[in-house]
């Protein structure tokens, strides 16, 4: 009985890693794609790009661990502080057109709804055209990892988040509902 607990606990866990991996591959795919590759890779440095996303990150989950709400006031400030001038102007459009009954109905800061014992790990980071960065991580919630990408530029010598990729780009997205 053991034995085959056991094989089945083995199969599940071989389960979970390869789609894990499938869909981590398919968010690379897409996001690269929508990427301009006309422009040169610059060497940047990726510890430092780790060090932001980890002080973004350890902000943002340490107000979301303390609380069992976290008001819009602190979502905008986390978007104020830490999302490049690009993505914030573009939300900030999108707001003003009050358009908010067909944007994702999530906090893309958690990639949910609600949230319990947060934590997140960073994977990979690698250079993209035009001095960007892509950074996989991974974001546990309810106990379940979601692999997310953060597109990462440089605004005024601080790296910044241009875009949440998850099964779509939410920058695009706010793109083409401003084109609507």
């Amino acid at each position: 009985m053991k034995k085959v607990l056991a094989f089945i606990v083995a199969a599940l866990m071989a389960g979970c890693a390869q789609n894990q991996n499938k869909e981590a591959a398919q968010l690379s795919q897409y996001s690269v794609e929508q990427l301009d590759d006309s422009e040169e890779i610059t060497p940047i440095d990726t510890m430092e790009v780790r060090r932001r996303v980890a002080e973004i990150y350890d902000e943002v989950f340490a107000l979301y661990n303390k609380s069992d709400e976290v008001a819009d006031g602190a979502l905008q400030m986390f978007n104020d502080m830490f999302l490049s001038r690009e993505f914030r102007s573009l939300d900030s459009t999108l707001s003003a057109r009050q358009a908010s009954e067909v944007y994702p109905d999530y906090d893309h800061w958690i990639q949910g709804q609600d949230w319990q014992d947060l934590s997140y790990s960073i994977d990979t980071i690698s250079t993209l055209p035009g001095s960007r960065a892509m950074v996989q991580l991974s974001i546990v919630n309810f106990g379940q990892p979601q692999a997310l990408q953060l597109i990462m530029v440089k605004d005024d010598s601080l790296w910044m988040i241009d875009d949440f990729v998850t099964e779509f780009s939410e920058k695009q997205v706010v793109k083409e509902l401003l084109e609507k």
